[in-house]
């Protein structure tokens, strides 16, 4: 092999790319944990409580064995509850559903305020009976990136106010 050749720099390079193979090299790759919340709004308005299927107890108990197998995979979350006011939900067990309004502006409210924090996405467990608070459009920003998710509860004809005037 004349050095400097062509054909010799291709022979070394080959007998290195073996020898290296053939070590079974290994280098470790450290992934910082960037991990990002998942933020859960729960509904616990009274209509929740109306509808028959499903049962106030059903709809604690799915909620929460969505959370637990949430939490096995490994993934944050943040949990709220929302009605007329906005409030931290540490145990879904102890929620009351007795909420006299539903107010999904203020989880709107809440999810632009937090678009600064980069959260991984929203999740909204409500029956949809919205009766306080501007419109969702107002709250709803075009450049907003993480999914939002509402899992509607309840029959699907919304509920109607009766209120009596007079008895006769």
């Amino acid at each position: 092999c004349l050095v400097g050749s062509e054909m010799c720099i291709r022979d070394r390079l080959a007998i290195s790319l073996l020898v290296i193979a053939f070590a079974k090299p290994f280098i470790p790759i450290k992934k910082e944990n960037t991990s990002q919340n998942i933020v859960i709004y729960v509904d616990n308005s009274l209509s929740i409580k109306y509808h028959k299927q499903p049962s106030a107890i059903s709809y604690k108990n799915g909620i929460k064995n969505f959370l637990t197998k949430l939490k096995k995979k490994g993934i944050k979350i943040e949990t709220f509850s929302f009605g007329s006011v906005l409030d931290t939900l540490e145990d879904i067990s102890n929620l009351k559903l007795n909420a006299n309004s539903t107010n999904l502006g203020l989880v709107f409210d809440k999810i632009n305020n937090d678009y600064q924090k980069n959260i991984a996405g929203a999740i909204i467990f409500t029956d949809g009976q919205i009766n306080q608070g501007l419109p969702i459009q107002h709250f709803y920003a075009d450049d907003f990136i993480a999914p939002i998710h509402i899992v509607g509860i309840g029959e699907i004809t919304p509920m109607q106010d009766v209120s009596i005037k007079s008895v006769a």
